[in-house]
């Protein structure tokens, strides 16, 4: 028993292990080359979401966003699938029986991102305004 076992055990490991220059990755062999691609592309597209984030949360102190709005009227959503909503004017009329100017959904995109658009998502959110089916809504929660 213990003969068969142990054989297992070294076959199983000689299959994972494989040739030194090989990496066994979701059941294809890899050359060295290829793993080094993978990796590097795997990076990037972690820096490129990272750098993304990074910029959806700095946005309201940029001058692209501090041209149109005030950053102390934008209220960031956490990016899914709005980055933010913007009441124009809130800071400024806060307190006083002014209005605010309106009220603004922002997608934030890096340069490399206008390019590619809006995703699925984002543009069902856009079409949505697009169209006015925009409403308010107040939930009074039970507490008792």
């Amino acid at each position: 028993m213990i003969g068969a076992l142990g054989g297992f055990l070294l076959a199983l490991a000689v299959y994972y292990i494989g040739e030194p220059t090989f990496y066994h990755l979701e059941k294809k062999v890899y050359t060295e080359e290829e793993k080094n691609r993978l990796v590097q592309e795997a990076l990037t597209r972690s820096r490129n979401v990272l750098k993304g984030e990074i910029g959806e949360n700095i946005a309201p102190h940029m001058k692209e966003f501090t041209s149109k709005y005030d950053p102390a009227d934008a209220r960031y959503l956490g990016g899914k699938p709005v980055d933010y909503i913007v009441y124009k004017g809130y800071s400024r009329v806060y307190d006083t029986d002014e209005p605010i100017d309106g009220v603004v959904f922002v997608e934030v995109k890096s340069s490399k991102d206008k390019k590619r658009g809006l995703d699925r998502n984002e543009a069902k959110i856009r079409d949505a305004i697009d169209a006015r089916r925009v409403s308010h809504d107040v939930v009074v929660l039970s507490l008792d």
